[in-house]
Formats: structure tokens, C-alpha cells, sequence
């Protein structure tokens, strides 16, 4: 049974949504059927869910989503398996500083090879997603970073001190 839902996302091609709730419950749903496809209850509440990359080289495409709780960052391939004719989540973890990565994340964006994930603390933790690995952290502002998006070459945060703030985006 679910809980609030803290966090919705649909994939890029509007044929599955991912959920996580308050209960530490993360699913994903058809959005042809409205059937759950995975469900996973977390150890750890996940404060984050994003879709990446979409993979058409088959009939059935291949998907990556990311989520993450306050001490992982997971990267997640959904896949579909022709033996069974359905869809399957394999996960694995980012690769973070050894003096580890605490972070409450409040927003998730996309650009290119890079998850940008805005946080409690008020900066932006930066991602590789090819190699799953942490890169940098970005402090952009006191209160906390409440809402964030990409649009082009510039990520926009709305910090909780009232600010809005434009970043250049660096590609390569």
C-alpha cells in the first residue's frame, strides 16, 4: 500500500512512471495498463527519481532511471526479458567520495552525460552517468535548493532564501 507520494517521474517516452513514497516504497507503473511493473520497498527513504537515457535499439527498449537516498546514488536499468516477456530492474551504485556522499536531494535534472541533483544543503551534486561515478559539488545558495531545471546550456535551482540563480552549463 502506498503512502505520500513524494516524487513522480515519467519516462522519456511517456510509456512508464516511476514513484516514491513516503513509505520507502519506489514502483513503476505502464502508463499503457496502469500496472505496477517493479516494486521495491527501500531500506532507506529515496528522495530521488529521474529517467535517463532511453536505449531503442530493439524491439523492446531499454531505460535508465536514477534514484537515490541520503547515502546512495543508484543507477537502475529496466529491461525487457524475452523468456518471460516482461520487464526487469537491474541496480548498481554510483561511485562516491570515500569520505562518503550525505546529501538530501530535492530535485534531479538531465544534461547530457550529467545528473545535476540539487539538494538540501543548498549546492548541486554533479554526476557522470556513463561511468556511475560522483564528479563535483556545486554550492550555490544557504537555504537549500528547493526546484531546479535545465533548459539548454543554463540549469536554473530556486533556493530557499527567495533567489533564483543561472548556472552555465560546461559541456565536455
Amino acid at each position: 500500500m502506498h503512502e505520500c507520494i513524494n516524487k513522480l517521474s515519467f519516462s522519456p517516452d511517456d510509456k512508464f512512471l516511476c514513484g516514491i513514497s513516503a513509505n520507502n516504497m519506489f514502483c513503476i507503473w505502464s502508463v499503457r495498463d496502469g500496472n505496477p511493473i517493479h516494486t521495491k520497498f527501500s531500506e532507506h527513504p529515496l528522495t530521488l527519481c529521474v529517467w535517463s537515457d532511453v536505449i531503442t535499439d530493439a524491439k523492446h527498449p531499454a531505460y535508465t532511471l536514477i534514484t537515490a537516498n541520503y547515502n546512495s546514488m543508484f543507477i537502475n536499468r529496466l529491461e525487457f526479458d524475452i523468456a518471460s516477456m516482461q520487464y526487469f530492474l537491474k541496480t548498481s551504485t554510483f561511485q562516491l567520495p570515500n569520505t562518503g556522499l550525505l546529501r538530501n536531494y530535492t530535485f534531479a535534472s538531465i544534461s547530457n552525460d550529467m545528473l545535476l541533483a540539487g539538494t538540501t544543503g543548498g549546492d548541486v551534486c554533479v554526476f557522470s552517468i556513463s561511468s556511475s561515478i560522483y564528479r563535483a559539488s556545486i554550492p550555490l545558495t544557504s537555504n537549500g535548493i528547493m526546484c531546479g531545471t535545465v533548459d539548454g546550456d543554463f540549469l536554473y535551482v530556486g533556493g530557499g532564501d527567495g533567489k533564483i540563480k543561472k548556472v552555465v552549463l560546461v559541456k565536455g
